[in-house]
C-alpha cells in the first residue's frame, strides 16, 4: 500500500508544479500608462475655473504622487477644448481637513500646446490635499485628491 501512495504523490507532484506557474505568472501589461513626457495617463483630478473660461487636468508621476516633492503636468483647455498658452499659473497645495499648506512655493513652466508642468509640489503628509490654482487674477480651480 505504500508503494501506491508514492506513485499517487509523484502524479500529483507535476500537476501541483503546473498549476504554481499558471497561478504565478501574469501575461497582463501593466496598468500604468504614460504619455510623451513621463507623466501618468490616468489624472489626479480635473476641474472647471471659477467663472468656467478654462478646464485643467492634472497628472503626477506614474506610480502616484508622494509624500514630499512632486512633479506635476497640467493641460489647460478652454471651452471650445482648445489647449490654452500663455497663462500666468500659480498653485498653493492645501491640506482643508488640516487647514494649512505648506511652506514650498511650486514653480510652473510652459511647455506650449496647454501644458504645464508643476515641480517642488510639496505634499508633506498623508491625507486630502487640495491643488488650489490660479489660471489667472479672476480664474481660480481647484484640484482634489488623496494622499495615502
Amino acid at each position: 500500500m505504500s508503494a501506491l501512495r508514492v506513485r499517487a504523490r509523484t502524479d500529483f507532484v507535476p500537476c501541483f508544479l503546473a498549476l504554481c506557474v499558471v497561478a504565478c505568472t501574469s501575461t497582463s501589461p501593466s496598468t500604468t500608462t504614460t504619455n510623451a513626457a513621463g507623466f501618468s495617463t490616468t489624472p489626479l483630478g480635473s476641474a472647471t475655473s471659477s467663472t468656467k473660461m478654462y478646464s485643467m487636468t492634472m497628472y503626477g508621476p506614474p506610480a502616484g504622487v508622494v509624500q514630499g516633492l512632486n512633479t506635476i503636468e497640467i493641460d489647460v483647455v478652454d471651452t471650445n477644448n482648445a489647449p490654452v498658452d500663455d497663462l500666468s499659473i500659480s498653485i498653493v497645495p492645501w491640506m482643508p481637513t488640516m487647514g494649512h499648506g505648506t511652506s514650498v512655493i511650486p514653480q510652473i513652466q510652459p511647455k506650449g500646446g496647454g501644458v504645464y508642468v508643476a515641480t517642488d509640489v510639496a505634499l508633506i503628509m498623508p491625507g486630502l490635499w487640495q491643488l488650489r490654482t490660479a489660471l489667472t487674477p479672476t480664474e481660480e480651480a481647484i484640484v482634489s485628491f488623496e494622499l495615502q
